[in-house]
């Protein structure tokens, strides 16, 4: 709920939880995306241009990949031959165009479910991972697979959380939570660093 968003929030601020929190947020936003360092101030970058309406971040609802089983272990086990490679392509790309961009560990996880594997090592990861094609993978060696329709260097966009789909901040890239925080800024300024990272965490 609303309320109980704010409650989290204003934790996270304090530093109340141990696994996310403000000071989580700025080291994400320290982290390399697109090629460039993003931090608060690019954020604030688009207030200073003054942004029109059709140049502003497009926020939609995140949706979660449809979790089905196509197959059984034996075909992760198959990896590297070609035929368990070209099955496990198919479904990460598929993963990919609902999901992405997609951080490489959860793409790995929904992958491995596909096959009926519900823990995943990260010998198990790695394989599945190798299976990404070029054309998806993050600029600099990011940890974050991307449909070749998004351009990661331009996206404005970003994906709100819905109820029972909350991604980890560490899963959600860089360049999505600067676009929101770009956002937030243009609704309500005045915002100072900390609400406007507050107000980020809550979105996601």
């Amino acid at each position: 709920t609303g309320d109980e968003d704010r409650h989290k929030a204003d934790e996270l601020a304090a530093g109340g939880s141990p696994e996310i929190g403000l000071d989580s947020l700025s080291e994400r936003l320290t982290s390399r995306s697109a090629g460039e360092s993003v931090d608060v101030a690019s954020a604030l970058d688009g207030l200073d241009r003054g942004e029109s309406g059709s140049e502003r971040a497009a926020s939609n609802t995140f949706v979660a990949w449809d979790p089905r089983v196509v197959g059984q272990v034996d075909v992760l086990d198959g990896l590297p031959r070609r035929e368990s490679t070209e099955r496990v392509r198919q479904m990460i790309v598929e993963i990919i165009h609902d999901e992405g961009p997609i951080h490489y560990d959860r793409l790995a996880r929904l992958t491995a479910s596909a096959f009926g594997l519900m823990k995943v090592s990260g010998k198990r990861s790695a394989a599945i991972l190798r299976c990404v094609p070029d054309e998806y993978r993050g600029p600099d060696g990011e940890p974050f697979a991307w449909p070749p329709s998004i351009d990661s260097t331009t996206w404005r966009g970003f994906r709100g959380s819905s109820d029972g789909e909350s991604r980890p901040i560490e899963h959600i890239s860089p360049r999505e939570i600067v676009n929101a925080m770009s956002q937030l800024c243009i609704e309500g300024m005045g915002m100072t660093e900390v609400e406007v990272k507050r107000e980020t965490l809550n979105r996601f």
